[in-house]
C-alpha cells in the first residue's frame, strides 16, 4: 500500500506551485519567465533561479526577506528580486539570505557584490566569499 509523504510543515513549496504537497516525480516549476535558466541556487526552502543572467527569481519561505521582493510574504511561484541590474555574473543562496555579483554595467563601472536576506549579525567577508 503506497502512503503518500507528508507535507512540509511550512507554507512554502520548493516546487514553484500552488500547493505545499510533496512529489515523488519532478515537476516544472511555474511562474518563471521565458528564457534560459543559467544558474539555479537552493538555500534553506528558498530557491532561486537566474534567468538569461539578467534578472533573479526566487520562491518559498521569505521570514527574513530573502526572496528579494520587498516583501516578507512567503510565495509560492517565483518573483522577481528589485533592485539588481540586468548583468548579473554569479547567485549564491545561502540559509536565508542570497548575494549576486553584478558583471560591468552599462555605463563602464565594475561588478558589484549585492546581498538581501538575514545578513544581520553576519561578517559581510564571509558572505562574499561564499561566491
Amino acid at each position: 500500500m503506497h502512503v503518500p509523504p507528508t507535507p512540509h510543515p511550512y507554507p512554502t513549496s520548493l516546487q514553484g506551485s500552488s500547493t505545499t504537497s510533496s512529489w515523488d516525480v519532478p515537476l516544472q516549476v511555474q511562474g518563471l519567465p521565458h528564457g534560459n535558466v543559467t544558474d539555479l541556487q537552493l538555500g534553506k526552502d528558498a530557491p532561486c533561479a537566474v534567468i538569461n543572467a539578467s534578472s533573479v527569481w526566487c520562491w518559498g519561505e521569505n521570514y527574513y526577506g530573502q526572496l528579494g521582493d520587498g516583501t516578507t510574504t512567503d510565495r509560492y511561484t517565483p518573483v522577481k528580486v528589485k533592485g539588481l541590474s540586468n548583468n548579473i555574473t554569479q547567485l549564491s543562496v545561502g540559509y536565508a539570505y542570497s548575494c549576486v555579483i553584478e558583471g560591468t554595467a552599462a555605463d563602464g563601472s565594475s561588478g558589484a557584490v549585492k546581498c538581501w536576506g538575514y545578513v544581520q549579525h553576519s561578517n559581510h567577508n564571509q558572505i562574499h566569499s561564499s561566491l
